[in-house]
């Protein structure tokens, strides 16, 4: 299918945008970094889908946005309502293969960090959701309809702003994580510049058993080998 034009961004959406409006009505209005969080979010999505389209039949990813992605503690209360949020994901993709022998699959949870919060208290904002992400694979993680013929928990994806942020936030992670979950660590400026999200070598890992893999830039890794 060609390109063409998707949408675009008219004079007043500017003004929106940069918060030149009316103030009476900002406050009613979502704020432009929230706005841009999500555009991110969604170009990680789309990039995800294109690398796998790319590698031809057999080939798909699914994307489960935010508010699917939610996983609420199991409750047994007497008027049905939920229990208390304990995952919230900006998104969750999975990646599929399917050929001769199989379905294999690559399930990851997407985090875009665009905040500028210090994060080594275990209060801060990555405190929190690092210890949420254990609580969530040390329980019933299979419980959520999305993961529930996954055979792994999904490692989680994080995509930062700055070299030596995304080095803070990886020794964060090392410090608040409990339970074996897997981070992959990279910059939104690796990811752009990269033809093939899935195969870029651009990733910091830190693996389940504690190891940190591709510290250094030149020996990063890719979300699939070869």
């Amino acid at each position: 299918m060609a390109p063409d034009l998707i949408f675009s961004l008219g004079l007043g959406g500017w003004l929106w945008l940069r918060e030149e409006v009316d103030s009476r009505l900002v406050a009613r209005s979502l704020k432009r970094e929230q706005i841009l969080h999500d555009l991110l979010t969604a170009e990680v999505c789309t990039r995800l889908t294109e690398a796998a389209h790319r590698r031809g039949v057999g080939w798909q990813t699914t994307w489960i946005g935010d508010e699917a992605a939610r996983y609420f503690e199991p409750t047994a209360r007497s008027d049905g309502k939920t229990g208390a949020q304990l995952l919230s994901p900006d998104g969750l993709a999975v990646v599929r293969r399917t050929d001769e022998s199989g379905i294999s699959a690559l399930p990851l949870f997407v985090e875009m960090d665009r905040g500028r919060e210090a994060h080594g208290r275990p209060s801060s904002d990555w405190g929190r959701k690092v210890r949420r992400y254990d609580q969530f694979r040390a329980g019933a993680w299979q419980m959520h309809p999305q993961l529930a013929d996954l055979p792994t928990f999904p490692p989680v994806l994080v995509i930062t702003h700055g070299a030596q942020r995304l080095l803070n936030l990886a020794q964060a992670i090392v410090d608040h994580r409990q339970e074996p979950v897997s981070y992959y660590l990279t910059t939104w400026q690796e990811l752009m510049v990269a033809p093939d999200i899935l195969a870029a070598r651009a990733w910091l890992m830190l693996a389940k058993n504690g190891q940190v893999l591709g510290q250094e830039p030149a020996e990063r890794l890719a979300l699939l080998p070869g």
